[in-house]
């Protein structure tokens, strides 16, 4: 929304709609939508049921507190080193802990550590 905008105030009262956490719950109830307000996991009861939505909804959000975003910054090649040099692997690895390499915070932050060279440079060395 601009702020400059002729309609900022209805447009203001929509998102502020859009964003209570009725409104979240209702749209991860509806289509599955990810609930973004704090403290979703713990308030949330559709989050604590024993479904396969809520049990990926409730991993995917305890993934964001650790999480290193994907780079969609000023340089276009950040996605094609991303894909094209095994970063989605190296996260995979990390994510069921494989051959029990990630069972430490510092080998886990390490194995980030190559991830976020693949973004920058291209290469994971």
């Amino acid at each position: 929304m601009k702020k400059a905008s002729d309609k900022a105030d209805y447009l203001q009262d929509i998102l502020k709609y859009l964003s209570t956490s009725e409104m979240q719950e209702a749209s991860f109830n509806e289509v599955q939508n990810l609930p973004a307000y704090k403290n979703a996991l713990d308030e949330f009861n559709e989050m604590q049921a024993d479904t396969l939505e809520a049990t990926l909804a409730s991993s995917q959000l305890e993934m964001f507190e650790y999480g290193i975003p994907q780079p969609f910054g000023y340089s276009t090649t950040f996605n094609f080193y991303f894909y094209s040099k095994g970063a989605p692997d190296y996260i995979y690895a990390i994510l069921v802990n494989e051959d029990d390499l990630y069972g430490t915070d510092q080998a886990i932050i390490d194995q980030l550590t190559v991830i976020q060279n693949i973004w920058k440079t291209g290469s994971a060395e």
